[in-house]
């Protein structure tokens, strides 16, 4: 799979968004990271939707926000149409997050509401995250795994010809 990283993309492409989702207090380094990139912040309630954002961006990054939505795949439909049609969407999640739907781990259980619907609390080398995408009108460009803060998954999707009929439906 090809491999993926912030310089390569500005340099490649045109109008590029960072999406932001004040959730760990690191909100202002990574305003401050995408600045130098010269990147489209946006800064928005990822929780509620329609969006209403008009550029048409060759990518859309989002980095541990999803995990934070109630209804994630909602999310990730909205914002791929403000994808150009060949734009992609880099999204960096945690993986495995088991914890999450612990509700012991009452933390976890209430901030990382999404995780479930994600898939992202089952431990199978992320096949069912990258299974839940590809149903929702998605191809999987590239996946990989890392460890920043926490272990966390990196996909890179683009929509495929079936994205529109699945938005129908």
């Amino acid at each position: 799979m090809k491999s993926w990283n912030i310089e390569k993309i500005k340099k490649e492409l045109d109008k590029c968004a960072l999406l932001c989702s004040n959730c760990h207090g690191e909100i202002h380094e990574k305003i401050e990271n995408a600045k130098k990139y010269n990147f489209n912040v946006i800064k928005t309630d990822i929780c509620t939707g329609p969006f209403h954002l008009t550029p048409i961006y060759d990518v859309i990054y989002s980095s541990h926000t999803l995990e934070h939505v109630l209804c994630p795949q909602y999310t990730i439909t909205e914002l791929a149409k403000f994808l150009k049609p060949d734009g992609i969407i880099h999204l960096i999640l945690p993986y495995p997050d088991v914890n999450a739907g612990n509700p012991r781990d009452l933390h976890r259980f209430r901030v990382h509401c999404g995780v479930m619907p994600l898939g992202l609390n089952i431990r199978d080398e992320g096949q069912t995250t990258c299974h839940l995408l590809k149903n929702m009108g998605f191809d999987i460009l590239d996946y990989s795994f890392h460890s920043y803060r926490e272990s966390e998954i990196h996909l890179v999707i683009k929509k495929n010809k079936e994205f529109e009929s699945k938005c129908l439906e």
